[in-house]
């Protein structure tokens, strides 16, 4: 037998192997994977095996629990394999967030009194103060002139060293400095 006509041959067994049996391993397939795309790939990975060990496939009688057995396996692998990615998804999660010992709390207070100030206000300040923009490009955030933001903010540290000027840790915002260190910054950390 010539080499064209074994690979002939192999491809008409394997033709008959998916036509006897795709219905019966997809609706095996399907009852335990519910995402149709991943149970698409776990049954071509089945045919796949089929393929790749056509010379030990059973024939026509023990066929079909041949199948069912790689199909068993194949999808214990789909299985442990998901169960590894979202085991690695969590893990870079953790990972990328601070522990919550280094990240210092707003004191009630400053969150009170932010939450005195307009809408606009209490974002100017956030993104001034917390996210380090200078005044231009806090305006183009909420669509304002620098002048404008300016004012805002004069009359917003204003409001908020009124409301917690009892506070001893509260430093006093000085319309000359923008930005003042996050420990000026009433807070409280969590030990």
């Amino acid at each position: 037998m010539t080499r064209d006509a074994f690979q002939r041959e192999a491809e008409d067994v394997f033709r008959g192997v998916w036509f006897r049996n795709f219905e019966s391993i997809s609706k095996y397939v399907r009852r335990r994977i519910a995402a149709s795309e991943a149970a698409d790939d776990v049954v071509a990975e089945i045919f796949s095996v089929a393929w790749r060990r056509l010379e030990v496939l059973p024939t026509v009688p023990n066929e079909l629990p041949w199948l069912y057995g790689v199909a068993h396996n194949v999808v214990l692998t789909h299985f442990r394999a998901q169960r590894r990615a979202f085991a690695l998804v969590d893990r870079l999660e953790a990972n990328s967030r601070p522990s919550h010992s280094s990240i210092p709390q707003i004191s009630a207070k400053l969150l009170s009194a932010l939450q005195g100030l307009s809408d606009i206000d209490r974002e100017l300040f956030r993104l001034t103060i917390w996210e380090e923009l200078s005044q231009h490009d806090a305006g183009v955030v909420v669509g304002l002139s620098t002048k404008a933001v300016e004012r805002r903010l004069d009359r917003a540290r204003q409001k908020i060293r009124e409301l917690c000027i009892e506070d001893n840790r509260v430093a006093l915002f000085t319309s000359s400095r923008m930005a003042f260190p996050y420990e000026a910054i009433p807070i409280e950390r969590n030990h």
